[in-house]
Formats: structure tokens, C-alpha cells, sequence
């Protein structure tokens, strides 16, 4: 698998993960009864949508955006 195949693989998760956060995110005022801490299950398919090992990827970047679409955080895991 080249390396362009890897990073559109990784692009395509971290695009549906975000949309996933993004629909189920806390939209109240109070932000108190919010749940903060979240767990991310991450499966990555690569263009033939065969599914990645752990070996194939060597990183996983979650971009999280504010109210404003502006970039808050960038969590990474390896």
C-alpha cells in the first residue's frame, strides 16, 4: 500500500469521526450536565475498503472545532 493510500484512508476516518462528534455533541447553554469525557473505537479502511491493522497505521489525528468552526484541539494517539 503506498503512502498516498495510507493518508487518504487516515483522512477518511478523521473525517467521519469528526462529523460523528460533531452530531452527537452537547449543544446546551449549561454546559455543566454535559458528558466530557468521550471513547473513540478507530477503524481505518483503506481504498478498497479492507480494513487497516494496527501495524499499517502509525497515527490517529482527531481535530475537535469549536462553536465558531474554529480549531480547539488536536488530539494524536500512535
Amino acid at each position: 500500500m503506498t503512502v498516498m493510500r495510507k493518508k487518504y484512508a487516515l483522512l477518511r476516518l478523521v473525517c467521519v469521526l469528526a462529523l460523528l462528534t460533531s452530531a452527537t455533541g452537547c449543544i446546551k447553554e449549561d454546559l455543566s450536565e454535559c458528558k466530557k469525557d468521550y471513547t473513540f473505537m478507530v477503524k481505518a479502511f483503506d481504498s478498497s475498503d479492507k480494513e487497516l491493522s494496527s501495524t499499517d497505521v502509525e497515527d490517529v489525528r482527531l481535530f475537535i472545532f469549536d462553536g465558531n468552526y474554529i480549531l480547539s484541539r488536536v488530539l494524536m494517539r500512535r
